[in-house]
């Protein structure tokens, strides 16, 4: 935790989601740490499908810029969680 603000910048990177199919690319600047905390949001908008999936998707994200801190990892990892349920038809007879 810090006594300062920190700021930095971000981009989206296709995983195996599929950008612009999956979910919108975002990117920001100047996003802000405020002093005494550990936090701060963005924002990914993911698109609805109906499209029964095997697995979750993936995209990360990148921090850069960084002003305030010391980054170990800037890498970070979102899961698209599949929701979309199969149908099975069973004929009658």
């Amino acid at each position: 935790v810090s006594d300062l603000p920190v700021t930095f910048d971000y981009n989206t990177t296709a995983g195996t989601a599929t950008q612009s199919t999956d979910y919108i690319a975002a990117t920001g600047a100047g996003v802000t740490i405020a002093a005494g905390s550990q936090t701060a949001t963005i924002t990914v908008t993911i698109n609805e499908d109906t499209t029964v999936e095997t697995s979750d998707d993936t995209f990360f994200v990148n921090i850069s810029n960084v002003v305030g801190a010391t980054v170990v990892d800037g890498v970070g990892q979102g899961s698209i969680v599949d929701n979309d349920a199969s149908v099975t038809i069973v004929p009658t007879s």
